[in-house]
């Protein structure tokens, strides 16, 4: 799951609180509207302190529907409790390679494939961009660009063209066989 995905999620579940409450009709075609608007905008959001403005907006509007309906209240503050600690988590992520890029240190000359900043080895997603990073099982580095990709027919795991020699043309996983026909265009 990318970024914006994890942050669409948040959102439809914390409308997916508002929309459990016994509301009319009227209100419901509301949320639903306000929540593809917010998906919208977090689609098109080019950073994650965008994304996170957006969604504490879409915190701060539940919480004042959920003043009508106090039941609700409870279950939204709970939500953003954890989503907040996963947010943190990827924030966090985010100023560790800001610092090591500053300092020049731990930089493993990855880039991501989607926006080209440099990034750290063990990093999931994109702190510029958001987008989820592939890696291959064998060498680690981030699979993306023009770089040949296999992907295991049975379990899904991608593995850099040339890098199937060194695990003898099997899944380091699962152990099936690849080949290039099981190549990513």
């Amino acid at each position: 799951m990318d970024l914006r995905t994890f942050y669409k999620k948040a959102v439809s579940d914390l409308f997916g609180v508002i929309k459990t409450e016994d509301f009319s009709g009227e209100f419901i075609d509301l949320f639903e509207e306000t929540e593809k608007s917010i998906h919208v905008l977090i689609s098109s959001s080019p950073n994650i302190s965008v994304l996170n403005e957006i969604l504490q907006d879409a915190y701060t509007l539940a919480e004042k529907v959920a003043m009508i309906k106090p039941s609700a209240l409870k279950r939204l503050m709970r939500l953003r409790d954890n989503y907040q600690d996963l947010i943190r988590k990827a924030i966090n992520k985010s100023l560790i390679l800001s610092e090591a890029l500053r300092l020049g240190g731990n930089v493993a000359n990855l880039t991501c494939p989607e926006c080209s900043k440099l990034l750290l080895k063990d990093l999931d997603f994109c702190p510029y961009c958001g987008i989820e990073l592939l890696k291959c099982t064998v060498c680690g580095a981030v699979i993306g660009g023009n770089r040949g990709v296999v992907v295991c027919p049975r379990c899904g795991e991608y593995t850099h063209s040339k890098c199937i020699s060194e695990i003898n043309n099997k899944c380091s996983k699962c152990g099936s066989n690849l080949t290039e026909k099981n190549s990513l265009p």
